[in-house]
């Protein structure tokens, strides 16, 4: 009955043009006929006693009830009973063609539960939730003829953040023409009413700035054929419990965040500076928020170079004050908000993540960095992800978008416990690193007398936590040489030589290990900085830097042996071996190449008398290895293969799998110089499987390079051509700059 007296409501106050005089001249002629029952006068008074008469009349006469639905969907078309109450849309939008999508594919269903279907836009503030529900809204306006009812909860939040929900179901009603004097005091008669006039409508509810699932439900309309979208900070699983469709929204892309930019400014002015204008959405983090507000500085300063700008925001202390409009922050009241917002324990947890050395982090980093039981972390971050402070990954893993962490690192400036957990966090991932490299590498020289942290189920598991934590292990040298902790900084590049040597990163593997050699240095351990640089000069062997790797290694045993360490010098002298033998590989005149071959032979031997005094079983292997590689190059293949026949023997007893492969790349080398190509080509093959299995990119290329040449050399052009496809690959995963070179060899074939 209240869908009729909103409706009588309408057609009286709001009937405007053609179509509401239609209605009203209706409605007149309906009441004129109600005589022979109870008439409207003896009903209650206003649109409710007409709407009681009319129905009561509609109850009893078939004929009269077809006439009243017709007469209501008369209504429908005019300006009372479809409120148009949504705010103006964003200018320039952009994107969003996903969540779009997947909002319109929430209409399919509606009515399939009984009741209207709920889309919950979820994001941190600033990331444009409330343009996409304004937009998909007019998107979709044809399908709800009963109108848009839009309401702003967060602006209406009293000082303790309530929201009266009675006074916004007033503001609907009032949209949907009920009369002032009709609409009930009390906030359940409201709700009632609200009901009743949405049941037979389909109205879209955009409902801005929830906090709290209980206020969707408080304003859900009757209609299943109606829709409620509600954009909020928080994740509000409760909605979801209630079958809402929840919808993350995040920052725009960078061509996005380039697009919207380019409409507010000129796409000229955005065309004539390209890559800074790509460098200004990321300065922004992909924020609609972020990006119009430079873009009103550029507006209106016409002569100001994108680059200048770029070059104001570049400055993490000041970027978040810098994005402000007439000198008031956008971005950081929302988050000033959410944090306080926060139990004490998130909120502490919130400043100390801003600590964390990399760019995402597990639970198990979070619980050492707050040093906080397991328990209290789960509690923790799940409160941070329902505030939309933290963004939830896979597999575990947690991270901060660029600008919240900038508020967070804000907050945690004067903590007392700053660099405590800062340096609790660093020395977990020293731990579990060393773990890692235990397991990875089995029994080997280390000085760094790490205790390592947890365990892990093999080799393979080992590796694959090394290389998803390759960007906070670096950090953690970064971070442990910024803050003075040499102790650290290069006992973290012991572990990490685990993953570089199977995967290389040469970027991170010099930047890592020459920061370790200063740290080393600067603590006055001599025997560490061998150790660091014996490290790098393998990474400087494989890139071709020859002349870098004999620097490093100038004088590196005998400082060892100063040190009384022999076995430190037999490394040294081994890794000094591995300079000569590339230096033969690349000499051009042959007196130097047999030089350095001499110069191999002395150093490996003397490494392999010291491995077999101390008992090291597995650096006997390694030298046996190395002097086989010699023997080669000295042309006795067949002595070649008989060594590495024996060096494989001790590496199969250790299960080093790693050091089977690469005695099977100089066994395949030996035996195709003796002509046997089937047999090398086998042993390529095995040892480039293993490689690849092991995902050591580099020593998969080491094996990959003389199989292409083999298959070529037999004209199997076909063969090749897929073993270099693998072979760019190898080199691209492994960072190395030939990447291009095997693709060029590859465009070349016939």
């Amino acid at each position: 009955m209240t869908v009729i007296a909103g409706a009588v409501g309408a057609a009286a106050n709001g009937a405007a043009g053609e179509a509401g005089k239609g209605a009203w001249a209706t409605l007149v002629g309906l009441v004129g006929r109600l005589r022979g029952g109870r008439g409207a006068s003896s009903a209650g008074a206003g649109a409710q006693g007409v709407a009681e008469a009319l129905s009561e009349r509609a109850g009893r006469d078939a004929g009269f009830a077809d006439e009243v639905r017709g007469w209501l969907a008369e209504v429908d078309g005019i300006g009372g009973v479809a409120p148009e109450q949504l705010p103006p849309g964003a200018v320039g939008f952009v994107d969003r063609d996903g969540e779009r999508a997947a909002m319109t594919a929430v209409l399919a269903r509606s009515g399939v539960a009984g009741r209207a279907p709920v889309v919950l836009l979820s994001g941190f503030g600033g990331v444009g939730k409330s343009a996409l529900g304004v937009e998909w809204a007019r998107d979709v306006q044809e399908r709800f003829p009963g109108g848009r009812l839009y309401a702003d909860l967060g602006a209406l939040a009293g000082p303790g953040g309530t929201v009266e929900v009675a006074d916004v179901l007033a503001q609907f009603l009032r949209g949907l023409g009920v009369p002032d004097p009709e609409i009930p005091s009390g906030a359940a008669e409201r709700a009632a009413m609200y009901r009743s006039v949405t049941a037979g409508s389909r109205v879209c509810v955009l409902l801005d700035d929830v906090s709290f699932a209980a206020q969707v439900d408080a304003l859900l309309p009757a209609s299943a054929d109606s829709v409620v979208v509600a954009t909020s900070h928080w994740r509000l699983e409760e909605l979801a419990a209630d079958g809402a469709t929840v919808l993350p929204v995040g920052p725009l892309a960078v061509e996005h965040g380039v697009a919207l930019l380019a409409g507010l400014i000129g796409r000229d002015r955005v065309d004539a500076e390209p890559e800074r204008a790509a460098e200004l959405v990321r300065l922004c983090g992909g924020l609609p928020i972020a990006v119009r507000t430079v873009a009103g500085v550029l507006a209106v300063r016409p002569g100001r170079s994108l680059a200048e700008q770029a070059g104001q925001l570049a400055d993490e202390d000041g970027r978040l004050a810098a994005l402000a409009r007439d000198g008031r922050p956008v971005v950081q009241p929302v988050w000033d908000a959410a944090y306080r917002a926060l139990p004490e324990s998130a909120a502490r947890t919130y400043r100390l993540l801003a600590l964390h050395p990399g760019p995402d982090f597990t639970s198990d980093a979070v619980g050492a960095l707050t040093g906080d039981p397991m328990a209290s972390v789960r509690g923790a971050l799940d409160a941070l992800c329902r505030a939309n402070l933290l963004e939830e990954g896979r597999e575990g893993r947690y991270a901060f978008h660029d600008l919240v962490r900038l508020h967070a690192l804000g907050l945690v400036g004067s903590d007392p416990e700053a660099d405590a957990a800062a340096r609790r966090a660093v020395a977990w991932y020293l731990g579990r690193a060393a773990a890692a490299d235990h397991v990875a590498q089995g029994d080997r020289m280390r000085l760094a007398g790490v205790a390592p942290v947890g365990g892990f189920a093999g080799k393979e598991a080992a590796l694959a936590w090394l290389a998803a934590e390759r960007l906070n292990l670096v950090a953690c040298v970064r971070i442990s040489v910024e803050r003075g902790w040499d102790d650290l900084a290069w006992r973290l590049c012991e572990p990490l030589w685990a993953l570089f040597l199977h995967r290389a990163h040469y970027g991170d593997w010099i930047d890592t290990h020459r920061a370790g050699i200063d740290a080393a240095v600067r603590e006055g351990d001599a025997r560490a900085a061998v150790r660091v640089r014996c490290q790098l000069s393998r990474a400087y062997v494989e890139l071709g830097r020859l002349d870098d790797a004999r620097v490093l290694l100038a004088g590196a045993a005998d400082e060892a042996l100063g040190a009384g360490d022999r076995r430190l010098a037999a490394s040294a002298w081994e890794f000094t071996g591995k300079v000569h033998l590339a230096a033969h590989a690349h000499a051009a005149a042959p007196a130097v190449a047999a030089r350095e071959l001499v110069q191999a032979r002395r150093e490996f031997e003397r490494s392999l008398a010291v491995n077999e005094e101390i008992g090291s079983r597995r650096g006997a292997m390694l030298q046996r290895y190395h002097l086989a590689q010699v023997r080669a190059r000295e042309g006795d293949p067949a002595g070649a293969v008989a060594a590495f026949d024996e060096a494989r023997t001790t590496a199969d007893a250790l299960g080093d799998e790693r050091m089977v492969g690469r005695i099977e790349t100089g066994r395949g080398l030996a035996l195709a110089a003796l002509g046997r190509a089937a047999e090398a080509e086998a042993a390529f093959v095995a040892a480039a499987d293993v490689m690849q299995r092991r995902h050591a990119y580099a020593d998969e290329a080491s094996a990959l390079e003389p199989l292409v040449g083999l298959v070529l050399a037999n004209g199997r052009v076909s063969d090749a051509r897929g073993f270099l496809m693998r072979l760019a690959d190898a080199y691209r995963r492994s960072g190395s700059p030939k990447a291009t070179e095997a693709l060029r060899r590859l465009a070349e074939l016939p």
